[in-house]
């Protein structure tokens, strides 16, 4: 069971009642506390082990460090982490070379005590420097005072490009219904070719799962067959009222994300040209979770209309690895 996920669930539905958007990282989290647990003993540290699922600090620092070490030579994603002390504090040093060794984390003291406003713009340069200045002013005022002694903090930023273009002038504009039945205008991707999608039938909650993959790229920015394989599975419940019971699902059934691919036995797909694309096709046709006997008709194709609350997540393929999930209440906002 991974309980990094499952933090999702209150944040998440609390964002649900209030109609908003939502992402979470229960990679980033995983991280934060194994740095955490490097500086802490007693209960609280069999606490965290075992919310983390280790047997020891040791057994935990090699699994970070595999992770994090697999991580960064991935071109499409950036992650900083650091655990920003108090002067009155000290940092030993074989913490700090824990840290940077193993959990690829800085360790800094700052004056929390004394200079409160410059610690705090410290933390937040760190992070916005981290996700590319995605996330900004992490630290609100006030956030950090006299009393504060940890900050831990940490950052992620992904970007990558579609193995599959999508083509800008088949995009058009369509109501989006909210979960309270509004409808908002926005800008809808469309694509008549062949994605990878299944449906999930099951008493009071159905839905459909469609899966869109990156390109597999080098740092070097060329296309790499050894490349991460990374996807989006975008989960659309048949009842527009359904995604809390999407959420319910992901957080509490062991390995639901991954178990839901439609391409649980294939790797990557990649885009290098026309011929490329055909041969994306191709593969499809053999191995799609729809596919029939040459005997028998195929069944019709699958559409998948995004026009209600739904939930996605971005997860590395082959290591099922989690990377975001989150949920779209109304893409016509920002949040």
């Amino acid at each position: 069971m991974d309980y990094c996920l499952q933090v999702a669930w209150y944040p998440g539905m609390e964002a649900i009642t209030k109609q908003s958007n939502f992402i979470f990282s229960p990679m980033s989290l995983r991280a934060g506390l194994a740095l955490l647990a490097v500086g802490t003993q007693g209960p609280t540290l069999r606490q965290l082990l075992t919310f983390l699922g280790s047997e020891n600090t040791g057994h935990l620092d090699v699994a970070i460090a595999r992770l994090l070490t697999n991580v960064s030579t991935w071109p499409q994603l950036s992650f900083a982490a650091g655990i920003f002390v108090d002067r009155t504090l000290f940092l030993t040093p074989e913490f700090v070379s824990s840290a940077v060794s193993a959990h690829h984390a800085v360790a800094r003291s700052v004056h929390f005590k004394n200079q409160p406003a410059a610690a705090t713009a410290e933390v937040s340069a760190f992070i916005e420097q981290a996700t590319a200045g995605r996330i900004r002013n992490l630290l609100s005022d006030g956030a950090v005072h006299g009393d504060t002694k940890v900050v831990l903090a940490n950052g992620m930023h992904f970007k990558a490009t579609w193995a599959r273009r999508f083509d800008p002038s088949d995009t058009v504009r369509d109501n989006f219904y909210r979960r309270d039945g509004e409808p908002v205008r926005v800008p809808f991707l469309s694509d008549a070719g062949m994605q990878y999608a299944e449906s999930f039938d099951a008493p009071g909650l159905g839905f459909k799962v469609l899966q869109c993959f990156y390109k597999m790229v080098g740092r070097d920015g060329r296309l790499d067959s050894k490349a991460p394989c990374l996807c989006m599975l975008m989960f659309l419940p048949h009842r527009r009222d359904g995604l809390p019971d999407l959420l319910r699902l992901a957080v509490t059934e062991p390995n639901f994300v991954m178990r839901c691919a439609p391409r649980r036995e294939q790797t990557c797909a990649v885009e290098v040209d026309e011929e490329g694309t055909t041969a994306v096709a191709a593969m499809y046709a053999a191995t799609s979770p729809t596919y029939s006997p040459p005997e028998r008709p195929p069944p019709p194709p699958m559409r998948f209309v995004a026009d209600h609350p739904f939930m996605f997540a971005i997860v590395e393929y082959e290591k099922a690895e989690v990377l975001f999930l989150g949920h779209v209440m109304d893409p016509s906002k920002e949040d």
